[in-house]
């Protein structure tokens, strides 16, 4: 089944109802100052997952009102260097081929990530 599309269907699907319990709470949001705080030398690292053009301030951003460049102390991953250039899934570690030490991520520290549209 790999690479093929699950088939969709037409008109109404009856379905039984089901409970939701989510899991343990995350904290999974960065709130400006807690970004501010990993900008200004906090323990973590900024990642900017944006276009390496976008991150340089040297491509126009596709926000209006957006300033160019990118936040003090942040490091560019563009995103879709994650994905299969053919498929569009998501590599699996070994596969990226990223050098991350190259672009000076570490993973054992904490990472907050960052795009253009917040």
């Amino acid at each position: 089944m790999e690479g093929r599309r699950p088939a969709l269907e037409a008109g109404a699907v009856d379905v039984s109802p089901a409970r939701f319990t989510p899991g343990r709470p995350r904290d999974l949001l960065a709130r400006w100052e807690d970004v501010l705080t990993v900008s200004e030398g906090g323990a973590g690292q900024l990642i900017d997952a944006r276009t390496p053009g976008r991150f340089a301030g040297t491509e126009q951003d596709r926000y209006p009102g957006t300033r160019a460049g990118h936040i003090p102390g942040s490091l560019n991953l563009y995103w879709a260097q994650l994905l299969d250039p053919e498929t569009r899934r998501l590599l699996h570690g070994s596969d990226r081929g990223i050098d991350s030490r190259r672009l000076g991520i570490t993973w054992d520290r904490p990472v907050t990530v960052t795009c253009g549209s917040a």
